[in-house]
C-alpha cells in the first residue's frame, strides 16, 4: 500500500491557499466601489494565487507523481491520478488568469462591468474546479481500499473452530 498522507496534507494546503484568493477576489470584487479598498484587495488576491501556484508547483504536483508512481498497478488508483493531473492542469490555468485579472484591475483603476464580470466567472469556474478536485482527491485517497485481498493458501492449516463448550 503507497502512503497518501503526505499527498493528504498538501491537497488540504493548496485547497485552503485557493479557497483564500477565491475569497479575496471576491472581497476586492464586493469593494470595487471604494478606491481606496479595492487595489490592495486585488493585490491581496493576487499574492494568495501565487502562493497557491507555486505550492501546487512546488509540492503537490511532486506528492502526487510520487504517490501515483507507487500505485500504478492499482486500475482505480490510475484512473484517479490521470483525473486529478488534468484537473490540476486546469486549475493551474485558471489560476494564472485570476492573477492576472487581478494584478490588471489593481493597476487599472476602478473596474467596470467588464471586470466585474470576468471576476465573477473566473469565481463560478475556480469554484466548479474546485468541486471535481476533492471530487477527485477523495476517489485517491480511497483507491486503494478497492484493491482485492491476497487469496488465502490452502494449503495452510487454518484454526479449528474450538473446544465444544459443554
Amino acid at each position: 500500500m503507497c502512503s497518501f498522507s503526505a499527498l493528504r496534507t498538501r491537497l488540504f494546503i493548496a485547497f485552503a491557499l485557493i479557497v483564500l484568493s477565491l475569497a479575496s477576489a471576491a472581497v476586492a470584487l464586493s469593494l470595487a466601489w471604494n478606491p481606496y479598498a479595492w487595489g490592495p484587495c486585488f493585490w491581496a488576491a493576487a499574492t494568495w494565487t501565487t502562493a497557491a501556484f507555486i505550492f501546487i508547483a512546488v509540492s503537490v504536483q511532486p506528492a502526487l507523481s510520487a504517490f501515483c508512481d507507487c500505485a500504478k498497478a492499482i486500475p482505480a488508483c490510475a484512473l484517479a491520478c490521470k483525473s486529478l493531473s488534468d484537473w490540476l492542469t486546469l486549475l493551474y490555468g485558471l489560476l494564472f488568469s485570476l492573477w492576472l485579472l487581478c494584478v490588471c484591475l489593481a493597476l487599472a483603476g476602478p473596474i467596470g462591468l467588464l471586470g466585474t464580470l470576468l471576476v465573477v466567472g473566473l469565481l463560478a469556474a475556480l469554484s466548479t474546479l474546485l468541486l471535481f478536485y476533492w471530487i477527485w482527491a477523495s476517489q485517491l485517497a480511497s483507491c486503494q481500499s478497492s484493491v482485492p485481498a491476497a487469496p488465502k493458501d490452502p494449503t495452510t492449516p487454518q484454526p479449528g473452530p474450538g473446544p465444544i463448550p459443554m
